[in-house]
């Protein structure tokens, strides 16, 4: 029997076709066998027993089991059969075998053998096999079986190892080829760009962010060498093939290109891709054959990292010109200050003089216009103090948005007129010839609904330049222009207006209830001078928050450098611009426009116009104002260039 267990020459048979028609063929030897093989661990305790074969068993009988758990199932011989794992077990028979056909002699055995099937250090399965019941159980029959267990070990192990070994390399091959996809599928989903480069510099293989982020063509044709030099940025090819002669050279390198392709940034203008290179060779017996490069799309970072550094460097600037501003606003504040000091003791010791007893009318009339003098100089500096005040209050309200408009009826004309009233005093001191016209291209409007303090704020501001730059000068002439328009504001201002970017967005407030329902309008205001004037690059400087157009200016002219900063604030929050135009040496023009309302029929201005003072109560302010050579109306001496700061006619009204 066991010569015929040969080696099979096909390892594609079944072991059950090698190993039962040996033991059929002697059925003395063999009334009763059962083989089993041992499948594969999938999870711990799990290993299944299969039933390949068996002999004298009918189906249906409780030894018949065709697949069941080895190491959790007690049916049929499986607890023998986990006895027997490690050593060849022989079991008397008992009931549990009634029923059996027993084979050769019909005569059921005395005893049954469990021989476990191993290749190495593998168990595979189990062949249960009777014993022939005429025959004496003793160190021959032990010798037979442990002969059959070799021979059908030998057997099992050829087929299930060439089996096996076909399995594994189709499951490896299988394993590798899903490798291979899950690999493919990652690299032609990653979010860097990776290629393989020939020594020639040929690409052989790219994914698909390579191809999107660098711009590359991707058909055959435009594959060459060192093709990929093209879509890098003119100026950075040179240090690209820098970077691909240290990689030839076996060096791993880590580089930064630019190239022709465009970044859309969140804002500001398109800008060259920027792209971070890793690459590294791949050697045969020390000689590079490839370059494996690995990119990635910074030019986000680049862009935010520049945006960050420009940020910085405005900070930085801004609290500098914040230090700036606070030591010239201290420094404006402080001379006023020792002023008032000053005058205000010179008027307080001035009293035992005139309580002297040698003192004359004319010693305590001297003395009077001397504090009166004083007095007017006083309050021109604390008016020069609040103006600055003024400023630096509603520059920290527009800081918080707290400065709102307040809509209310007035006259345009009478705005201008009230204006240029707080200047009277400093127009005639310095001798500043004052013209104010309604724009001739604009409409007779009149009487409109605005926010009156915020419009007069702004068009203080721009006469209180332009008198500081003009007082100086040889001539010395200022006009002011209004008017109110119902559409394009621009049109009837000059041409030549360098408008401020509006930062704030146009915003129409006048279409909430309190501007009534009266139709909208554009008050516009230009104020012309014959100062200095500024060139472009000052200019740019002007609606800066604490600029002025050159270090000079609050030297030789005073201010805090917020007054234009502030108008622009204030006109933009009133849906209007502001702009100027000037040449160096021949004076400037300032211009503004801001959204209004016709004021509706029916609706009072509150402020009624009011009537011109007489020459005793002008008299009477131009004394505060100017000092004892203005103390009698008669006395009063005007410049060639006078003209009357209410009515602007060339005599005193």
């Amino acid at each position: 029997m066991l010569d015929r267990m040969r080696m099979p020459s096909l390892d594609t048979r079944r072991l059950a076709d090698h190993i039962m028609p040996a033991l059929q063929s002697n059925p003395r030897d063999n009334p009763l066998a059962l083989l089993y093989r041992l499948g594969e661990e999938t999870e711990p305790d799990s290993r299944i027993l299969n039933l390949l074969g068996s002999i004298g068993i009918p189906e249906g009988h409780q030894l018949h089991v065709k697949s069941v758990y080895l190491d959790k199932s007690d049916e049929g011989l499986v607890p023998l059969l986990r006895e027997s794992r490690s050593k060849i077990i022989t079991v008397a028979v008992d009931d549990k075998f009634d029923g059996v056909g027993w084979q050769g002699f019909g005569e059921p055995s005395k005893v049954a053998s469990i021989l476990p099937l191993w290749d190495a250090d593998r168990l595979f399965g189990f062949l249960v096999t009777g014993s022939n019941p005429r025959r004496p159980i003793d160190e021959d029959h032990h010798q037979f079986l442990r002969d059959l267990s070799v021979q059908v070990c030998s057997v099992a192990a050829s087929i299930i190892t060439a089996a096996d070994a076909k399995k594994r390399a189709e499951q490896l091959k299988q394993k590798l080829e899903e490798r291979q996809k899950r690999v493919d599928f990652m690299a032609q989903h990653a979010s860097v760009g990776m290629c393989y480069i020939n020594q020639d510099g040929r690409i052989s293989w790219a994914n698909d962010e390579f191809w999107d982020s660098t711009g590359h063509p991707r058909g055959e044709e435009e594959q060459y060498n060192l093709s990929w030099l093209g879509v890098i940025l003119d100026d950075d090819r040179r240090k690209a093939l820098a970077t691909w002669n240290r990689l030839r050279q076996g060096e791993r390198v880590t580089a930064e290109l630019r190239l022709k392709k465009k970044y859309i940034p969140p804002s500001g203008d398109p800008e060259p891709a920027t792209l971070l290179l890793n690459g590294f060779p791949t050697f045969e017996k020390d000689v590079v054959t490839s370059v494996n490069c690995f990119t990635t799309d910074i030019s986000n970072l680049k862009w935010a990292q520049a945006v960050e550094a420009r940020n910085t460097a405005e900070a930085l600037e801004a609290k500098r010109k914040q230090e700036e501003f606070i030591d010239l606003v201290s420094h404006e504040l402080r001379n006023p200050l020792s002023a008032i000091f000053q005058l205000a003791d010179s008027i307080i010791n001035s009293s035992p003089m005139l309580e002297g007893a040698n003192t004359t009318e004319a010693d305590m009339v001297n003395t009077i216009k001397s504090n009166i003098e004083n007095a007017s100089t006083i309050l021109m500096c604390a008016k020069h103090q609040k103006r600055i005040v003024d400023d630096v209050l509603t520059l920290s309200k527009l800081e918080y948005t707290m400065v709102s408009v307040s809509p209310r009826p007035i006259q345009l004309s009478i705005l201008v007129t009230e204006s240029l009233k707080m200047f009277e005093a400093e127009l005639l001191e310095n001798g500043i010839k004052v013209k104010v016209n309604r724009d001739p291209e604009a409409g007779e409007i009149d009487r409109v609904i605005c926010d009156e303090s915020r419009v007069q704020q702004v068009l203080i501001n721009l006469i209180t330049n332009a008198m500081k730059f003009t007082k100086t000068e040889s001539t010395r002439e200022i006009e002011v222009k209004y008017g109110a328009v119902l559409s394009d504001p621009r049109r009837i201002i000059s041409d030549n207006i360098n408008w401020a970017p509006n930062k704030s967005g146009m915003v129409d407030l006048t279409l909430s209830p309190e501007w009534g329902l009266g139709e909208p309008v554009y008050l516009t205001f230009t104020v012309m001078d014959t100062g200095v004037g500024m060139s472009s690059d000052e200019i740019s400087k002007l609606f800066s928050r604490f600029e002025q157009a050159n270090e000079k200016t609050s030297i030789k002219y005073g201010g805090s450098g917020l007054g234009l900063f502030v108008s622009q604030k204030l006109v933009e929050k009133q849906g209007g611009e502001i702009g100027v135009a000037s040449i160096p040496g021949n004076g400037s023009i300032f211009a503004f426009y801001v959204k209004a309302r016709c004021a509706e029929a029916g609706v009072e201005d509150k402020r009624r116009p009011q009537p011109a003072r007489s020459s005793r109560s002008l008299s009477s302010s131009l004394l505060i104002n100017s000092g004892p050579r203005r103390a009698d109306l008669d006395k009063v001496s005007f410049p060639d260039n006078f003209h009357c700061p209410i009515c602007f006619s060339e005599q005193l009204c």
